[in-house]
């Protein structure tokens, strides 16, 4: 956490070479990604909502509706570049492209972060989670199978 506001809160990450979050929202908060150094490469995500294949008309009309997401575009920006995401309806995913270099961003996140929604790659939600008493994204939110992203430390509030 670089810093933290009743209003706001700011932190700098640091992207490992071909790190990369998982498919996630921001809930209520809003975010801003201001790439530092490197590039970021954006991909966002838009909702569907699918019901059962089923057959039987009864058992068709019973099942719920299930939300899921499908991949949209996907963006690289460079240094100076910045990224909106607004709350529920910005589902994204951020990799760090380089396979040599570390990233560095700034995220912004009004109101501070409590909650986000996490997909799989398949596009099904997989949890809810809801953020330690810093605010910053758990190592959870970012793809094992690839480099994790790792947060800088600057300092403690």
């Amino acid at each position: 956490m670089l810093f933290a506001h009743p209003t706001f809160t700011a932190e700098l990450l640091t992207w490992k070479p071909h790190g990369c979050s998982l498919v996630h929202d921001h809930q209520e908060s809003s975010c801003w990604v201001k790439v530092l150094q490197g590039s970021l490469l954006e991909t966002t995500y838009h909702t569907t909502t699918s019901s059962s294949s089923s057959s039987n008309i009864l058992s068709s009309a019973l099942a719920a509706p299930q939300p899921a997401v499908m991949k949209g575009v996907s963006i690289e920006y460079s240094p100076g570049c910045v990224s909106y995401m607004s709350g529920r309806e910005g589902i994204h995913k951020m990799q760090n492209p380089s396979g040599t270099k570390n990233a560095y961003s700034l995220h912004i996140y009004a109101p501070p972060l409590t909650a986000r929604s996490i997909f799989n790659d398949a596009g099904g939600l997989l949890e809810l989670d809801r953020p330690t008493q810093h605010l910053s994204p758990p190592a959870a939110h970012f793809n094992s199978s690839q480099p994790q992203s790792s947060r800088a430390q600057t300092a403690a509030y």
